[in-house]
């Protein structure tokens, strides 16, 4: 009779060990999703049949800025530009894949005041007008 408290005390005790365990194995993943989240600045939008996208996100001294396109014809040729306060930085022709996706990175330096980043993308097959997107960090 006494061995079952002391199963019962132990049983207890390793779920008190366990749970506080668990969470701690998956809490800092989700608090460091949130802690880039805080950081990072993302725009998405159609163009055409493609999915755009722009990503900012916050470094020691600047930011990186990404565009992607997603879901474009593949070989299909795309003119992709990037603007920091309005100044070109990047500009590239460049084919989709051959799942239909290309991007394009830069690092560029925190300037004083806000930071205004502009993705451009144009379809040079299609003819169509050119797809804009703008993040800005205020």
């Amino acid at each position: 009779m006494k061995k079952l408290p002391v199963v019962a005390g132990l049983t207890t005790a390793l779920v008190a060990v366990a749970v506080p365990v668990g969470l701690a194995l998956s809490d800092p993943a989700d608090a460091l999703g949130a802690r880039l989240g805080d950081d990072d600045l993302e725009r998405t939008a159609r163009c055409g049949q493609a999915v755009v996208e722009l990503s900012v996100d916050k470094e020691r001294q600047g930011f990186e800025v990404d565009g992607d396109i997603d879901a474009a014809a593949p070989g299909s040729t795309w003119k992709v530009g990037i603007r920091h306060d309005g100044d070109k930085v990047l500009t590239r022709t460049l084919e989709a894949d051959a799942e239909g996706d290309l991007d394009v990175d830069t690092v560029r330096p925190n300037t004083s005041g806000d930071d205004v980043f502009t993705l451009r993308v144009k379809n040079l097959d299609a003819g169509k007008k050119a797809c804009w997107l703008t993040v800005s960090t205020s």
